[in-house]
């Protein structure tokens, strides 16, 4: 709805890359509240055109989600966390 090339080809990248790791991570009702929490943190931030925080507050949800998806992974592959 935007009409923003960049953005639909951003959302589009990261739609295939999701698809292709697999199982969410959201299947944890603790890790869907952060997640929600996490967002709203990043669209405050962007609704008070504050940048620097919306950075910081994507950048921590980022981290979170590559964190959750490595122990994921250690879990499913046992020889991953050796």
């Amino acid at each position: 709805a935007s009409h923003n090339r960049f953005l639909v080809r951003t959302l589009q990248a990261l739609s295939d890359s999701l698809a292709l790791l697999g199982q969410t991570t959201l299947d944890n009702p603790e890790a869907i509240e952060r997640a929600i929490s996490q967002h709203a943190k990043i669209v405050v931030a962007i609704a008070k055109r504050d940048g620097e925080r919306a950075f910081e507050a994507t950048r921590a949800h980022i981290h979170t989600g590559f964190e959750s998806r490595a122990q994921q992974f250690r879990r499913r592959v046992p020889e991953a966390g050796s």
